[in-house]
């Protein structure tokens, strides 16, 4: 009897523990500019996307290189022969080398990934641009809304004291 008493208190405890560790208020910190900037960056999925776009179509720029290199080829073989006589065995090895000596495509296509690849350079910078953009303005907001906001408090600390100093001279017959 006494266990489960004993169980139900250590029970409730825990209970309680936890119900005010899940109440307490989280710890919080300011943000400066400059971290709201790399925390938009770094999650901001438009974004993202773009800087991916860009390094999709810069490993494209980089591949149109292929045509211009020679290109190794290296192969080997080995056959096992089992007969009712001796068993012997043969390797062969074989390496080509070749280079493409002209490829009317091969210019053209490089230069098209060349710019494809300069264009989406150009549309992550316009999507940095655009995230600092929306970041600084958002920011701006909220320090210019702290700022109205302490104004009124000011404001509503000055008509408080009027009033009390107009209740005042009403109270005592000074004004009527």
């Amino acid at each position: 009897m006494a266990f489960c008493s004993m169980r139900k208190i250590i029970l409730l405890a825990l209970t309680s523990l936890l119900a005010l560790v899940a109440f307490l208020p989280a710890p919080s910190w300011a943000l400066t500019l400059e971290e709201a900037i790399l925390l938009a960056r770094s999650n901001l999925p438009s974004y993202l996307a773009q800087a991916s776009r860009v390094g999709s179509s810069e490993a494209r720029y980089k591949a149109t290189i292929g045509p211009y290199l020679p290109s190794v080829d290296v192969s080997g073989n080995t056959t096992q022969h089992n007969t009712s006589g001796p068993s012997y065995s043969s390797n062969a090895y074989g390496a080509t080398v070749s280079l493409n000596l002209f490829d009317y495509k091969r210019g053209p296509v490089r230069d098209i990934s060349g710019y494809d690849f300069n264009v989406e350079q150009e549309g992550l910078r316009k999507s940095l641009l655009d995230l600092q953009f929306d970041v600084k303005s958002s920011f701006y907001s909220v320090l210019a809304s702290r700022g109205i906001l302490k104004q009124r408090k000011l404001q509503l600390d000055n008509a408080t004291k009027n009033y009390e100093v107009a209740e005042g001279r009403r109270k005592f017959g000074v004004a009527k």
